[in-house]
């Protein structure tokens, strides 16, 4: 499902830490597994785990560009991920720093849905998250709703998604103009 113009704000995006941790902290928390979330949705494989967070939470304002690196890098030692960083969480240069520790092992990468909405996104995000998505052979739903990708970033991404296993992709309010499709470079599973 390739979602353009509804609203997809159904999404909690409260921090996994509410006891003020630092950012180096939670960091090194991922090797002992709390620092993701195990989904209670029924709709949820009870072996998904979800990173959670906004911009509105300390450990993530606080992190810097190797940290992000860091987070992105530990991600893909995990199986079955839900990353859920919305509402400030990221932005293009945070982004970039992010996507660079996650290409960094992408073959043992398992991420299964991203959503990113509300971060002020633009295509030089788009850019960064290129080789990433190249390689998301995992990756099933990608939300980035309310970002500024405009046209241009809309095309690198969908662009990118040809080869990929996803199905939803939702940019709703992202300044879509218009829309340069190759019949023959659609993802496969897009509905």
């Amino acid at each position: 499902m390739m979602d353009l113009h509804s609203d997809d704000s159904s999404d909690d995006s409260s921090g996994p830490f509410d006891d003020g941790s630092s950012s180096e902290a939670c960091l090194s928390m991922m090797s002992s597994n709390r620092f993701f979330q195990y989904p209670s949705d029924s709709d949820f494989d009870s072996d998904t785990r979800v990173l959670k967070g906004s911009g509105s939470d300390a450990w993530l304002r606080n992190l810097n560009d190797e940290e992000w690196e860091k987070l992105g890098r530990n991600i893909t030692y995990q199986s079955r991920v839900e990353i859920r960083l919305n509402e400030g969480a990221l932005n293009d240069h945070k982004m970039s720093f992010f996507c660079r520790g996650l290409r960094r092992h992408i073959m043992t990468n398992s991420i299964t849905k991203m959503n990113l909405y509300e971060n002020g996104l633009s295509a030089a995000a788009a850019q960064s998250m290129v080789p990433f998505l190249q390689n998301a052979n995992f990756l099933k739903e990608l939300y980035l709703s309310h970002n500024n990708f405009q046209s241009e970033g809309f095309n690198i991404m969908f662009l990118a998604l040809r080869d990929s296993p996803i199905h939803t992709l939702s940019c709703n309010y992202c300044g879509i103009e218009a829309i340069e499709i190759d019949s023959e470079h659609i993802p496969k599973h897009l509905t």
